[in-house]
C-alpha cells in the first residue's frame, strides 16, 4: 500500500524537526512526514555539536517556533560570545586580551534559568539531544508524522515524488509533493544529484564533552580581570580561546557538562596531532596549558575528530519541489556559531516556497525560488569571507580584537535587524534595499582585505579588554533591533542609518589597524 504526504522530510535532526514544526504552524492543513533513520529519544549531552545559538537562531527558536519557555527551563541563557586572544605562553587567562560583554546592572540578579537582564535579544547554550527530543514531542503534538528507524532506499522524482523506505519490518512506499533533504553532512539528495561543491576553506576539527563545569574565572587570580565583571557570568558565555592558526570553543551545557572543540588550520596543525583524546592533551599543553590541566582533570564523555572542508550546493531550492536545508546544503566554519542561522533562514525560505505552492501562486513560487537561491549563496559568501585565509590572524590580538568587533557590528546591523523584523527572507524588501546591500558588500570586502594586510604593532596587549557594550558602534547597532519595525520603509531608514554607523566604524578601525 502506498501512502501520501504533502511534504516528506528526510532526516529528523534539528533542521528537519524545526522545518516540520514551522510548516505545520504556518500551514495547519499540510500533511508533513519526517523519516528518521535512528530511534528517539536521542541521548542528551553527547548527541551532537552545534550547541551555541546566537541572535538569529535564538530568535527563530524562541519567536518563530514558540520555544521560549522550553529554552529558558531546559537550557542555559548565554552571556554573549567571548574571545580570549593569545598572549605570550597563555599560562594566565587574566593576562590575555579579552573581548565580550563585561557588565550587567549590579542590582539585578542572575540565575541559570532566567534571561540575563540588560540583554533584549536572549541567546542560548543548548543541549542538542534535549532540544531535539523536545522538538519531536512538539512535532507530534501538531500532527507531524515522525517515523523512526526509517531509512530511504529509493527516490524517484516526479509529480508526485515516489519514495521507498526501509521501515524495520517492511518497505514503506510514500508519494509526496515535496521532498526535503535534512540529512546533514550525509546529504542524501545533495550527493544523489551531485549538488555539493567543496570550497577552498578547510579546517581540522576535534570535539568532546567533559563531565564537569569549566569556569574561566577559576583560571586566574588577577584582580583587574575579576573586577571587570560579576563572578559566574563568563561561564555562561560561549568562550573562545584564540591561538596561532586555531581557536577552541568552551560551551557550558545544561546537564553540567562542557562541550570543548578545536578548529585548526590544516596548514599549521595536522589532524593526526589531535585526532585522539590522549593526543589532544599533548597538543594543548604547549598552546593552552590552563585548558590542558582542566581537561586532564575531568572524565571525557565522548570524542570525535574529522577533516572538515567547507561546501555549498549548486541548488538548494528547486521549482521541481525539492529542497536542501541545514548542513545538507552548506557548511562554512563554526566560528561565530552560524549553523543555527543557516537553518533559520533556509527553513523560512522553504516554508515560504511551500506556502506559495500550496496557494497555487505560481509567480511568487518562481520569485521565491530565484530569490532564495541568491540569498542563501550571498549569506554563504558573507561567512566564507570571514574565515577563508583568516586563521593566520588568530594569533594577532590587535587584528582579532578589531575583527571580532567589526564582524559583530555587521551581524547586528544587518542579519539581526532584518531577521528579527521578518524581512531577511522577503524578496520585495530586498528589491527596496539593493543599494544598501551593494554598499554593505563593498564595505565588507574592504574590511576583509584591510584585516589581512594588518601588521601587528610591537606594543603588548596583555590584560587588554574590550567591553562590547562600551563600543559605541557595536552597542548602537545591537540596540537598533530593540524595536519591532513593521513598516518596510521605516526599516529601510533604520538600515541606512546602520550602514552609516558601519562606515564610520570602519574608518575608526582602519586608523587603528593601518
Amino acid at each position: 500500500m502506498t501512502r501520501y504526504s504533502d511534504v516528506v522530510i528526510i532526516g529528523g535532526g534539528l533542521a528537519g524537526l524545526t522545518l516540520a514544526l514551522q510548516l505545520r504552524q504556518t500551514l495547519p492543513t499540510l500533511s508533513v512526514t519526517v523519516l528518521e533513520r535512528h530511534r528517539y529519544p536521542v541521548p542528551e549531552t553527547t548527541f551532537k555539536v552545534g550547541e551555541s545559538m546566537v541572535e538569529v537562531s535564538s530568535w527563530y527558536l524562541r519567536e518563530t517556533l514558540g520555544l521560549g519557555d522550553h529554552l529558558l527551563a531546559s537550557h542555559l541563557p548565554k552571556f554573549g560570545l567571548r574571545f580570549f586572544m593569545s598572549n605570550s605562553d597563555n599560562r594566565d587567562l587574566g593576562c590575555r586580551p579579552e573581548y565580550g560583554l563585561l557588565r550587567i546592572p549590579e542590582d539585578m540578579p542572575t540565575k541559570p534559568k532566567m534571561n540575563l537582564p540588560g540583554i533584549h535579544l536572549p541567546t542560548y547554550n543548548v543541549d542538542r539531544g534535549r532540544l531535539e527530543n523536545y522538538l519531536l514531542k512538539r512535532c507530534r503534538e501538531t500532527d507531524v508524522e515522525v517515523l523512526e528507524a526509517c531509512k530511504v532506499k529509493r527516490l524517484n522524482f516526479g509529480d508526485p515524488h515516489e519514495l521507498v523506505a526501509d521501515a524495520s519490518t517492511s518497505d514503506l512506499k510514500i508519494n509526496a509533493r515535496w521532498v526535503i533533504d535534512a540529512t546533514g553532512r550525509a546529504g542524501f539528495l545533495a550527493r544523489r544529484l551531485k549538488l555539493r561543491q567543496t570550497q577552498a576553506h578547510a579546517v581540522n576539527a576535534a570535539w568532546f564533552r567533559l563531565a564537569g563545569r569549566i569556569d574561566p574565572d577559576h583560571w586566574t587570580e588577577d584582580a583587574a580581570y575579576h573586577r571587570r565583571t560579576r563572578p559566574g557570568l563568563r561561564w555562561l558565555s560561549t568562550n573562545h580561546l584564540m591561538g596561532d592558526g586555531y581557536w577552541i570553543w568552551l560551551i557550558p551545557l545544561p546537564s553540567g557538562a562542557t562541550s570543548v572543540g578545536i578548529m585548526a588550520d590544516p596548514n599549521q596543525h595536522a589532524l593526526e596531532q589531535f585526532n585522539r583524546f590522549e593526543k589532544v592533551l599533548t597538543w594543548l599543553k604547549p598552546r593552552e596549558p590552563q585548558l590542558a590541566k582542566v581537561v586532564s582533570s575531568f572524565e571525557h564523555l565522548d570524542f570525535h575528530a574529522m577533516k572538515a572542508r567547507s561546501y555549498l550546493s549548486r541548488r538548494t531550492l528547486s521549482v521541481d519541489r525539492w529542497a536542501l536545508c541545514g548542513e545538507s546544503a552548506f557548511f562554512v566554519d563554526a566560528l561565530y556559531s552560524p549553523g543555527g542561522d543557516f537553518i533559520a533562514v533556509g527553513n523560512t525560505l522553504i516554508t515560504q516556497m511551500i506556502a506559495a505552492d500550496h496557494a497555487e501562486d505560481r509567480l511568487r513560487f518562481a520569485i521565491l525560488s530565484r530569490f532564495g537561491e541568491e540569498l542563501l549563496n550571498g549569506m554563504y559568501r558573507q561567512y566564507f569571507g570571514l574565515y577563508h585565509g583568516n586563521y593566520m590572524l588568530m594569533d594577532n590580538p590587535g587584528a582579532m580584537l578589531q575583527k571580532v568587533a567589526w564582524d559583530t557590528a555587521v551581524y547586528f546591523a544587518y542579519n539581526v535587524l532584518l531577521f528579527c523584523n521578518d524581512r531577511f527572507c522577503d524578496p520585495g524588501f530586498h528589491q527596496m534595499i539593493k543599494k544598501e546591500n551593494a554598499l554593505l558588500e563593498s564595505l565588507q570586502q574592504r574590511m576583509i582585505h584591510r584585516f589581512k594586510r594588518y601588521e601587528a604593532p610591537r606594543s603588548s596587549y596583555a590584560g587588554h579588554f574590550i567591553d562590547q557594550a562600551c563600543v559605541e558602534a557595536v552597542q548602537s547597532l545591537y540596540l537598533s533591533s530593540e524595536d519591532r519595525l513593521e513598516a518596510a520603509d521605516v526599516l529601510k531608514v533604520r538600515l541606512e542609518e546602520n550602514i552609516k554607523i558601519l562606515e564610520s566604524f570602519s574608518n575608526t578601525i582602519e586608523e587603528i589597524v593601518r
